[in-house]
């Protein structure tokens, strides 16, 4: 007894001894020590340059946009930001004016030619910002191919140019401004990846996007900034958040686009307005006659300009999300499993001797869930005449009628006819 109890104590104060650096140790959640490595360049257009235009040219708006999302103190630390299609960097013994180095407009600035337009595929993240984006068949698609290939085209409106003119681009869209006056923001899709993950936008972060004067007072709900927004989409695109007219009582009147996604093959599109792009970049004090960020203002985002930062780290998390019809580039769903004829059916729902009109059940949008003997499937609202019919709601089946899931030998589960309804 007395060897036993020994034998307790000794196992005590190891597990005590080995507990103990634990303690002082930083908990950690991350299962996978491996750095994400982002691949991302700043494309320009023809006639675009980051620097010293000639005839003909124009500087690109926002060359520092990377280099603003990289340098931020937000940025998740196991992230790491290079452009492949980058001029090699600076080697010991030769000409630095003919390399570029990370962090400056030229690492990360990829003009955009019929030559190297294929090999934007493999790409994470491409931003775009132009007045007028007029390409030819070739460099449309290279972009379109890098789109479906994975990676998230960022598409922001150079403001300070006016509008863009689109003519020879992959997707339709295009930007427009209402003029100045007392605008403000807000999420139509607030649980959309864009404004959650990483970072949480909420009411006040969504407010501050776009290029804001810090001096506004956003207490009293008004933002007087330009009326930029996005139309003409085509229905790929979902709005994420709008703009409009602050009305009375603070209330967001007039609405129309001003943050839109789709989803594109394996790869996704953001379309923004307002200056997003250039609050990225103007947080290190670099325009595009900036010298980067030795002339920053500020070493951090503040206030006004970290929400815009944020949507632009979200995006690259956003274009790592997993969907179930959006394995391939063309984005359709495949299985291995295989389910050779001639099949019967063993139930249905509704059943073929029912009248479908008369029956409470939208359209069914996504594949049945399969999990302990039950089959769940999901299906929207749906109206007749202007009326509620159906609501949304998720409905959950027996997989074997005949089985007993509670264990007390009666099939129907307490449930007649072996359904069940739950409203959501």
């Amino acid at each position: 007894m007395r060897l036993r109890r020994n034998c307790l104590l000794l196992s005590a104060l190891i597990l005590t001894a080995t507990a103990i650096p634990a303690l002082a140790a930083r908990t950690t959640f991350r299962y996978d020590a491996a750095q994400r490595v982002v691949k991302a360049c700043v494309l320009g257009l023809p006639g675009q340059v980051y620097a010293n235009p000639g005839p003909g040219e124009m500087l690109h708006p926002n060359p520092y946009v990377i280099e603003g999302l990289r340098r931020s103190d937000l940025v998740p630390d196991d992230w790491v930001f290079e452009n492949p299609l980058a001029p090699p960097t600076v080697v010991a013994g030769e000409a630095p004016v003919d390399f570029a180095v990370r962090g400056t407009r030229e690492y990360w600035f990829v003009p955009l030619t019929d030559q190297n337009a294929r090999g934007l595929v493999g790409m994470d993240l491409i931003y775009i910002c132009a007045p007028d984006l007029d390409l030819t068949f070739l460099q449309a698609e290279g972009l379109r191919a890098a789109v479906e290939a994975g990676a998230l085209l960022w598409v922001d409106n150079d403001s300070a140019g006016g509008g863009t003119t689109w003519t020879g681009f992959p997707w339709v869209f295009e930007f427009a401004d209402v003029g100045a006056g007392s605008y403000g923001r807000v999420a139509l899709d607030g649980r959309h990846g864009l404004l959650n993950e990483p970072f949480r936008l909420g009411d006040a972060g969504v407010a501050r996007l776009g290029d804001i004067p810090d001096w506004v007072d956003f207490t009293a709900g008004i933002t007087n900034v330009t009326g930029e927004y996005i139309t003409n989409l085509e229905p790929i695109f979902h709005t994420v958040v709008q703009m409009g007219e602050v009305g009375a009582g603070g209330q967001i009147i007039n609405r129309r686009p001003f943050v839109a996604a789709a989803s594109y093959g394996s790869g996704s599109i953001v379309l923004t307005t307002g200056g997003v792009g250039r609050d990225v970049s103007e947080w290190l004090g670099a325009g595009s006659g900036g010298t980067g960020y030795v002339a920053g203002r500020r070493p951090t985002p503040d206030g006004v300009q970290a929400p815009d930062v944020k949507l632009g780290l979200n995006m690259i998390q956003w274009s790592a999300r997993w969907e179930q019809a959006r394995r391939t580039p063309r984005a359709t769903a495949t299985s291995v499993a295989r389910a050779p004829g001639p099949l019967d059916i063993v139930w249905q729902y509704p059943d073929f001797d029912q009248n479908l009109a008369a029956m409470p059940l939208g359209p069914v949008v996504s594949t049945p869930v399969y999990g302990r003997g039950m089959v769940y499937a999901l299906s929207v609202p749906t109206t007749a005449g202007g009326v509620p019919a159906a609501e949304a709601q998720i409905t959950c089946f027996d997989l074997d009628p005949e089985q007993s899931l509670d264990g007390d030998a009666w099939p129907d589960d307490g449930i007649a006819d072996y359904l069940s309804l739950i409203h959501i």
